[in-house]
């Protein structure tokens, strides 16, 4: 499965006494390469941000027909949640809400990461920024192993 996160906006992004407020959204493209379909079960979303985890969503399940690219409901994360920063990484979150736009990582599974992504703050109905859509990478050393274990099995079996 390839992932691409289509577009995302802040509505809420505010750090208070150790405490992160957020609320934002992501639209999420999934592509299937292969040439027969595919279920994709449910997938956890994790958000970090500054090396602090502090959300997570689950993706929908679906299916996948072969050579298929959908996208999927809209992920809402919102609440609030106990993070730290120190001192340089709180430089980064008061030049970023100057900037009005945020760096947040997201983990899709084990495989696929979203680092960087630069979500821009919407306030008063007003986008600020514009947000580029990104492609979600693929950690190949850990599916290169996983890959090389099904040949294994598959060969011994």
């Amino acid at each position: 499965m390839e992932f691409v996160i289509a577009d995302a906006s802040i509505t809420e992004f505010d750090f208070t006494n150790n405490t992160l407020y957020y609320n934002f959204k992501l639209n999420i493209t999934v592509r299937n390469p292969n040439f027969e379909g595919e279920s994709m079960g449910r997938i956890p979303v994790i958000s970090s941000y500054k090396g602090n985890k502090f959300a997570m969503v689950d993706m929908e399940s679906t299916w996948l027909y072969g050579r298929n690219t959908i996208l999927l409901k809209p992920l809402l994360f919102y609440g609030n949640s106990l993070i730290r920063l120190n001192a340089q990484k709180l430089i980064e979150y008061h030049n970023e809400t100057r900037l009005r736009i945020f760096n947040l990582d997201l983990k899709l599974n084990k495989y696929n990461y979203c680092l960087g992504l630069r979500i821009p703050l919407i306030s008063n109905e007003k986008l600020e920024s514009t947000f580029r859509a990104t492609n979600c990478t693929v950690n190949t050393r850990v599916g290169t192993r996983i890959w090389l274990l099904y040949l294994f099995l598959d060969f011994c079996f």
